[in-house]
């Protein structure tokens, strides 16, 4: 079986595969910036100014991350 075989019968099967080209390098950088929210939130750091009040920079997360979910799981099985 060659690897052309695994790949279409991952494809039929609704295998889910992993993200590729410029999709992916959006979805690391939004990872990373996620990631230097929470830090900078939690140790109170004001990395270039910014230091969002209370809970709110929670909100940020959310909108970032909801857009890694919707890149991550397209509505339609055609845009994969």
């Amino acid at each position: 079986m060659s690897s052309n075989d695994v790949a279409q019968q991952d494809e039929q099967s609704g295998a889910r595969t992993r993200l590729q080209g410029p999709v992916y390098w959006v979805v690391l950088s939004l990872g990373v910036l996620g990631l230097l929210m929470a830090i900078n939130q939690t140790f109170t750091l004001r990395a270039f100014g910014f230091q969002p009040l209370g809970n709110s920079f929670l909100y940020y997360l959310i909108g970032l991350f909801l857009a890694v979910a919707f890149l991550n799981l397209p509505r339609h099985e055609g845009l994969r």
